[in-house]
Formats: C-alpha cells, sequence, structure tokens
C-alpha cells in the first residue's frame, strides 16, 4: 500500500471481458451491498441489509442474497476493520474508505 492516496475511490469492482456483463453486474451489485450495508436507515431510504434492495433474479441471484453475502461477509466496513483495520493485526485508519456518511469516499448508487 503507498501511504498517499492516488484516486477518489479507493477500490473499483472490476471483471474481465470474457467474463460477461452478467458477471460483472454481480460483483458491482454485491460491492454496492457490501457498502450499503453500513449505511443506517433514514426517514426516506432503508438502510443496513435492506439498503440494496435489488432482487436480481435476471442475473441468476436466489431471492435474499444481499442477506447471505452480509451474513457470511459483513458490510464492507466490517470486512475493512476485520482485514486491515483496529480489528487486524495492521491497525490501520479507515480514511476514505469510510462510507460517505463517516467522512469517506464509499458511495454507491440509490434504487429509485
Amino acid at each position: 500500500m503507498l501511504p498517499e492516496r492516488r484516486a477518489n475511490f479507493p477500490l473499483a469492482a472490476a471483471a474481465a471481458v470474457g467474463d460477461g456483463a452478467r458477471w460483472a453486474a454481480v460483483v458491482d451489485w454485491t460491492l454496492h451491498t457490501l457498502v450499503d450495508a453500513s449505511r443506517p436507515a433514514g426517514r426516506w431510504f432503508a438502510g443496513g441489509s435492506q439498503a440494496m434492495p435489488v432482487p436480481a433474479s435476471e442475473l441468476g441471484l436466489a431471492a435474499g442474497w444481499p442477506q447471505r453475502v452480509l451474513r457470511d461477509t459483513g458490510s464492507l466496513q466490517a470486512i475493512f476493520e476485520r482485514e486491515l483495520g483496529a480489528d487486524s493485526p495492521y491497525g490501520l485508519e479507515a480514511g476514505p474508505n469510510r462510507p460517505v456518511d463517516r467522512g469517506g469516499l464509499w458511495l454507491s448508487p440509490f434504487v429509485e
């Protein structure tokens, strides 16, 4: 890891061209689900495991897939803390790897 930030967004989802659009969409929606899982519910939007309510059956994902992903991995914030942050041997500060509502750069699209 570099000591200074090289881009506004610290991570991007990507898939090889040969993997196809469906796989890229699954990777993308999974990342957005992990990011938005730590968003608290508000007056006009859901939070937690309901924050990204994308059924994605057309992508081959079964009902309840976001809840299963979050049960097995935790939110992106939880993954960061466990693997790199305070709960890890590295003890790194999240910095821009926080959700936008906590001063970071992680922001996912809202589903309307």
